[in-house]
């Protein structure tokens, strides 16, 4: 199904498979019988301890003689008893972690629904950067930032209408400025002074919107205040088309309205406090940005619910229901759910819930700073709504989310609750940089999973996200993290493959390139600097923090990896050679080529090198087109891992063809890793697909690759012996 996409991301992920005894899925789902397992183990014993017993074919023994003496001819009973050892003898199939993970990300593929508050960072956002662009060009019109609203709202759920009068306070951003412009989605009737006097405004439309450009009689002063009446009413259109689509209001059992619907904004972005007067039918409760403080029964069967906020925000949100409240403590802080008594499916889940939204505030909280508003509430939404959406202290969590528990709900909450960090208290002014929201959220969902999952569960799904964004995202389609491009994507998948997967690839190797202890301590003191506050960073403005937390100059870093697009392409040469004093060594060369030919990469990789008597990790700085790297051995060479700890965002592939394990000879190994990944595809559910078997890029490992060994098969990179 297509995915909807908007400026909060949504992600969800699937139940992992059920893990037997010895800690291992199987492929379906269900735990494998000792003795199945101790016969597929007896095979794969017998095949691998005589293909390692020399790490390759013996010479004169013919492939077909060793596919004939071990799996009767076919590749089908081998790939069987590969998928369920995997990595038992030492050679590095698939692992569990890494199934499971593909599992998960297919899952939200089509289960996912999009990524949410569209207005700021999506169209909103960039609505008002093209006003922001007019005004300038205007010598008195100038920009202005909303700081305060009170205000009366009358909310009419069977008419789906709103009456509101609102008074707000706006503050002037530069001086000689004597006109500004507002935005809605409900039409103008009033704009004039608290004591009624009238004030000089006209109406238009932009894009769709309703706008005021009001014209105060005096000429403000950067830094001025001004309190306005405004008076608006009507039938909003709550629905965001096109690549991103959401809704943004709805109404029926269960009512949804973003702030911005009936609360008018100025094109800088807002970051005000509330005090909203809400009148309703009596019986519903009202979940908000901001705290309830009272309720007051009115004539006509009417209840006002007033809504304190008494902590700035660039936005709110409410969500409006016969709602069930469930509440545990966070300190002072409560963490409360409201959700539909009539589900049970959802009442059901609530206790996992309270407790996964407590354990991720607790750990955002530890490793970036302070969660520093009152309370934290979701509310359930109806899956009309098309994206879970992170709004300040309020999640919206639509009916299938809600429901669908286990892993997938708590990586799902854990990526909203990762945007009450970025952007809701440490906020970004970047219009073209939606990556410093959304990438982030992803990437705190990603490590708060590791927490749960175990540590090699991050990298997996890292791995994961690179193997979607190379293989579905064309050169011509992509687009930098922080470019204008990013701020007109067209097409809902590529946004999210890059905005948010690539996004959080980039800031984990960002992390791995400065060192998690540096990215901590950058996080930290943005927090420290940001929180809360009337203050903005940009995309500059998070490399200055990480610069000064790392003592580096990361230019050449950002430009590749955050500027511009595409990633690095790797070809890889090993060959062994015997030293004039008899030592062994190996060579390793590394051309590099970008897969976007106005990028380049200068990136550290390591380098592990495999021998009979375990594991050299070295590290080696490939900053050019062609390098070679020479390295004494203690034992026979195995095979090169390239960068074994999988932190790069990349594509690997041997110069000899078909060595996929990059030993420097096509043998016995790589038709093992090629015969299990035979027919793995990153279409569909296939777990055993791996990207370095697809020698022809096309995202299935079938006889085309296969023949890429078998063609190969005894070829050295020296074109000698062994």
């Amino acid at each position: 199904m297509p995915i909807t996409l908007a400026r909060r991301g949504s992600r969800v992920k699937v139940v992992g498979a059920k893990v037997g005894p010895a800690g291992r899925a199987s492929r379906s789902g269900q735990q494998v019988g000792p003795a199945g397992r101790e016969r597929r183990f007896r095979l794969w014993r017998s095949i691998t301890s005589f293909l390692r017993e020399t790490d390759t074919i013996p010479a004169g023994l013919s492939l077909e003689t060793i596919l004939n003496r071990f799996v009767g001819g076919g590749l089908v009973v081998l790939a069987s008893a590969l998928s369920l050892v995997g990595s038992a003898s030492g050679i590095e199939l698939s692992g569990t972690v890494d199934a499971l993970a593909a599992r998960d990300v297919k899952a939200r593929l089509g289960f996912e629904t999009g990524m949410v508050r569209p207005m700021e960072l999506a169209r909103m956002q960039e609505l008002r950067r093209r006003l922001a662009v007019m005004s300038a060009k205007a010598a008195t019109e100038g920009l202005v930032r909303i700081v305060h609203m009170d205000g009366d709202v009358a909310i009419d759920p069977v008419a789906n209408s709103l009456d509101v009068v609102v008074r707000q306070t706006v503050s002037f951003l530069e001086d000689g400025t004597n006109s500004f412009s507002l935005l809605s989605f409900l039409p103008f009737l009033a704009i004039e002074h608290p004591d009624g006097s009238p004030i000089e405004w006209t109406s238009g439309d932009f894009q769709g919107y309703y706008m005021a450009k009001v014209s105060p009689a005096t000429i403000a002063a950067k830094g001025d205040r001004m309190d306005l009446v405004l008076r608006l009413s009507g039938v909003p259109d709550c629905s965001i088309q096109g690549a991103i689509s959401v809704n943004l209001c709805a109404w029926g059992d269960v009512n949804y309205l973003a702030g911005d619907v009936f609360l008018p904004g100025g094109m800088a972005r807002d970051f005000a406090t509330a005090d909203l007067r809400l009148t309703l039918p009596a019986g519903l409760s009202v979940a908000a940005t901001g705290v309830t403080v009272s309720v007051s029964p009115v004539q006509d069967g009417k209840e006002i619910h007033r809504i304190v906020q008494d902590f700035p925000t660039d936005s709110r949100s409410f969500g409006i229901a016969s709602y069930v409240q469930a509440i545990i403590p966070r300190g002072v802080d409560p963490i409360r759910t409201f959700t539909m008594g009539s589900d049970s499916r959802v009442q059901a889940g609530v206790p996992e819930v309270l407790g996964d939204m407590k354990s991720v505030l607790d750990y955002y909280s530890e490793r970036i700073g302070a969660f520093l508003f009152p309370k934290m509430d979701a509310c359930q939404v109806t899956n009309d709504a098309g994206a879970a959406f992170g709004w300040p202290a309020l999640l919206w969590i639509p009916d299938g989310m809600f429901r669908h528990g286990g892993s997938q709900r708590t990586a799902l909450f854990a990526h909203e609750l990762g945007h009450q960090w970025f952007p809701d208290m440490i906020q970004n002014n970047d219009a073209f940089a939606a990556w410093l929201s959304e990438g982030f959220a992803e990437y705190l969902s990603t490590e708060y999973m590791g927490t749960v999952e175990g540590p090699d569960y991050p990298t997996a799904i890292y791995n994961y996200y690179g193997d979607l964004y190379r293989y579905f995202v064309s050169d011509v389609s992509d687009y930098g993290l922080s470019s204008v491009a990013s701020a007109s994507v067209s097409d809902s998948q590529v946004y999210q493959l890059v905005t948010y997967y690539k996004g959080a690839i980039v800031c984990h190797v960002i992390e791995k390139y400065v060192g998690t202890d540096v990215w901590n301590q950058a996080l930290k003191a943005m927090h420290a600097d940001l929180a809360g506050k009337e203050a903005y960073y940009d995309t500059d403005g998070l490399k200055a923090y990480l610069e000064a937390a790392s003592g580096k100059d990361l230019t050449d870093l950002f430009t590749s990896w955050v500027q511009k697009k595409g990633y690095p392409i790797y070809t890889v040469d090993v060959t062994r050679q015997t030293k004039e004093s008899g030592g062994l060594q190996a060579t390793v060369r590394i051309r590099q080529t970008p897969s976007n030919k106005y990028n380049s990469f200068k990136m550290p990789v390591q380098l592990g090198l495999v021998t009979e008597k375990g594991e050299i990790v070295h590290e080696v700085m490939v900053d050019k087109a062609d390098q070679s790297f020479a390295f004494d051995l203690d034992s026979r060479l195995a095979r090169v891992r390239f960068d074994p700890a999988r932190n790069l965002l990349k594509r690997v592939g041997p110069g000899l063809s078909g060595d996929m394990d990059l030993s420097g000879e096509v043998d016995g190994i790589d038709l093992v890793y090629v015969a299990w990944s035979l027919g793995g595809s990153l279409f569909g559910n296939a777990q055993n697909f791996q990207s370095s078997a697809d020698f022809d890029a096309n995202a299935i490992v079938d006889e085309v690759d296969l023949s890429y060994v078998t063609d190969a098969f005894g070829k050295t990179s020296n074109g000698g012996v062994p």
